[in-house]
């Protein structure tokens, strides 16, 4: 995970926003496994997360994109029930 984001989750976590709910997605180019950590990260601190999140290797395709609209929209569904 980029440290500006590893920043910003930190901090985050310390404002403790509650009623929200959290959904990670990312690309990496090698070793992959930042949004499993964005999840554990934001689950141990209490938060709500939608899962799974989606992470793609490299630069999305048409078939990753499509999988990130459906992720968007199943996460405006959970929010309006």
């Amino acid at each position: 995970m980029f440290p500006s984001l590893g920043s910003f989750l930190t901090y985050i976590t310390g404002l403790k926003p509650r009623g929200k709910l959290w959904g990670f997605f990312g690309s990496y180019g090698w070793g992959g496994g930042a949004v499993k950590d964005m999840v554990d990260m934001a689950k141990k601190a209490g938060f709500e997360v939608y899962e799974p999140g989606v992470e793609v290797k490299y630069v999305p395709d048409q078939e990753d994109l499509k999988k990130c609209f459906e992720f968007g929209q199943r996460i405006a569904q959970k929010i309006k029930a």
